[in-house]
C-alpha cells in the first residue's frame, strides 16, 4: 500500500510527497461534498503553505506489484478546509473538502433567470461555470430542454439536484476534480468480494428498518403554460418486494407508506415521471444496510454493485453508498444497499 499527498496552490505544486502519519478519504454518493479528506500531518513547517483560503490537496493511493509496477489511483481534488494545530508543534490536523464544498457556500446573490431553450446539462453547466468549475461532462445522453425560465433564488446546489433529477440522474465532482451529471443506475458488478480463506470480506454489519422506507412516491411539477400541475405517481409494484404496495397490513404485508416531493423544474410529465422512480428505487425494497470490512478497494465509487459471498455460501449484489479509504492502515468499510430490480 502507497499513498501519495500533493499540496499546490492554483497550477503551482507547493511541496510533494507529504509526510502523514494518518488519514482518510471519506466518499459519500448521497452528499453534496462527495469527498472528505481527514489528515494528519507531522512537519510542522507546513504550516506556513497550508492556506484554507488558497491551497489544495491531491491524494493518491497506490499499489506496488510483485513486478515492481506501481499503479497509482486518484483520491480526491481537496480545497483545505481546515488547519488545526497545538504549540509546541505536535503535528497538524487538516480537513479537505471536494470543489462541492465551494459551490455549496456560493448561492445566488440575487435571483437568477434560467434560459427556458437551454437543456437541462446545459443549465447544469451554466450553473457550474458561474460558481468557477466548467468542464462538466455528461453521461445522461438526455437532451430535454429547462422549458421555461426558472427563478433560482436559493443555493446552487438547491438549483443542480433538482435539474439532475429530473433526469434520473446526479451532479458531483470525481476523484480527479471533474464535474459530472451522470445517471443513477447500477449496472453489473464491478467487484466480486469473497468470504473465506482466499477472500478479502473480513466481516459484514446488517441493519434493516422500516425510517425511511416508502412504496409511494408522488412527485408534483409546474406546467410551464398553465396552470395545470404535473404529477407523477409511482408505487412499488414488484410482487416478490418486501415494499410491495397491493398488500394487506393486517394479514402481515407492508402496508402504505407515501412521501411527496415538488420541484418546478419538473415541468414535463417525463421529468416528474424520471425524478419520482429515481426517488423510489432509493427508497422503496427492503432496506437493509450492510456495512463490509475488506482489504482496502480504492477504485471503488458510490453507485458501484459488488457481488459480495459469504461464508455460509449465500450471494447478493449491494449498491455502495459510501465508503471511508484508509490512506496509513486501519480499517476500509462499505456502506451498501441490497441491490433490487424496480417494476413500477
Amino acid at each position: 500500500m502507497l499513498t501519495k499527498v500533493n499540496l499546490y496552490r492554483g497550477p503551482n505544486l507547493l511541496a510533494s510527497d507529504i509526510a502523514i502519519a494518518d488519514g482518510s478519504v471519506t466518499v459519500d454518493g448521497q452528499s453534496n461534498v462527495r469527498r472528505t479528506l481527514e489528515l494528519s500531518v507531522p512537519d510542522p513547517t507546513l504550516l506556513d503553505i497550508l492556506d484554507p483560503y488558497a491551497c489544495d490537496i491531491r491524494v493518491w493511493r497506490g499499489m506496488l506489484f510483485g513486478n515492481g509496477i506501481t499503479e497509482w489511483v486518484p483520491q480526491g481534488l481537496f480545497r483545505v478546509w481546515d488547519v488545526k494545530y497545538s504549540r509546541p508543534g505536535l503535528g497538524i490536523d487538516v480537513t479537505g473538502l471536494d470543489r462541492g464544498g465551494m459551490v455549496d457556500t456560493d448561492e445566488f446573490i440575487k435571483p437568477d433567470v434560467s434560459p427556458g431553450n437551454a437543456t437541462v446539462v446545459a443549465e447544469c453547466e451554466r450553473i457550474l461555470n458561474e460558481a468557477g468549475f466548467p468542464g462538466l461532462i455528461d453521461e445522461t445522453g438526455l437532451s430535454d430542454t429547462v422549458g421555461q425560465r426558472i427563478v433560482w433564488d436559493g443555493t446552487r446546489w438547491e438549483a443542480l439536484n433538482a435539474l439532475a433529477a429530473s433526469l434520473g440522474s446526479s451532479v458531483f465532482f470525481d476523484a480527479i476534480g471533474t464535474p459530472i451529471i451522470a445517471p443513477d443506475s447500477p449496472g453489473t458488478h464491478v467487484w466480486h468480494v469473497e468470504a473465506g480463506e482466499t477472500g478479502v470480506l473480513v466481516k459484514t454489519d446488517v441493519s434493516v428498518t422500516r425510517e425511511g422506507v416508502f412504496n409511494c412516491v408522488i412527485a408534483e411539477g409546474e406546467h410551464p403554460k398553465s396552470n395545470n400541475p404535473i404529477r407523477s405517481v409511482v408505487k412499488d409494484l414488484n410482487s416478490e418486494s418486501p415494499t410491495f404496495w397491493e398488500t394487506n397490513p393486517a394479514a402481515g404485508g407492508f402496508g402504505h407508506a407515501v412521501t411527496k416531493v415538488s420541484s418546478s423544474v419538473w415541468n414535463t410529465q417525463d421529468k416528474c415521471d424520471r425524478a419520482a422512480t429515481r426517488i423510489l428505487a432509493r427508497c422503496s425494497g427492503k432496506v437493509r444496510s450492510v456495512d463490509l470490512s475488506s482489504v482496502p478497494n480504492p477504485a471503488l465509487e458510490p453507485g458501484d454493485v459488488l457481488a459480495v459471498s459469504y461464508v455460509d455460501g449465500t450471494e447478493e449484489e449491494l449498491v455502495v453508498d459510501s465508503f471511508a479509504v484508509p490512506l496509513v492502515g486501519g480499517d476500509f468499510t462499505v456502506k451498501a444497499r441490497a441491490k433490487r430490480t424496480m417494476t413500477v
